[in-house]
């Protein structure tokens, strides 16, 4: 059934895999700007989207965070572990830090609200950067590892 489904196209997209393969116009429309690529790497990218069964928002963060790679041979995805730890490491690391201004700043939040603006707005901008490592580091490589788990069900 999955593979019937990853062969099928969807309705609802814009254009068809066949159709963004012919126009980069179109190619663009579909994936965003930052692609600007050749015929060659448009039909080794759709051929990456089937073989792992990605969806179009997949595809542009494996774009937007630097793991996918073009060469003579195809496309293909290089979301690292190693870089997957490191931003782990980080998330752990600045975590920690949140949770220690957390603390800190409780008592001034229960007594004072009106005071804790700026570690509020501490607490705000350290969380938005955890999430950022995540989505950056962490996240392509469990996609990664998640997809290749289910090619390799899909394979037995």
């Amino acid at each position: 059934m999955r593979r019937i489904l990853a062969e099928s196209q969807p309705l609802d997209s814009l254009y068809s895999d066949d159709e963004v393969i012919a126009d980069e116009g179109k190619f663009r429309k579909r994936f965003g700007p930052g692609f600007r690529w050749n015929r060659r790497d448009r039909i080794g990218l759709i051929a990456l989207k089937n073989r792992y069964d990605l969806t179009d928002p997949e595809i542009q963060l494996f774009q937007h965070t630097g793991n996918l790679h073009r060469s003579v041979f195809g496309v293909r995805l290089t979301a690292s572990p190693w870089i997957a730890l490191w931003g782990g490491a980080q998330i752990a690391v600045f975590g920690f830090l949140f949770l220690a201004l957390l603390l800190a700043a409780w008592p001034i939040l229960v007594r004072a609200p009106a005071k804790a603006i700026k570690p509020v707005l501490a607490l705000l901008g350290l969380f938005t950067f955890c999430c950022g490592l995540y989505w950056m580091y962490v996240k392509p490589w469990f996609l990664r590892l998640r997809k290749e788990r289910e090619r390799s069900d899909d394979d037995r």
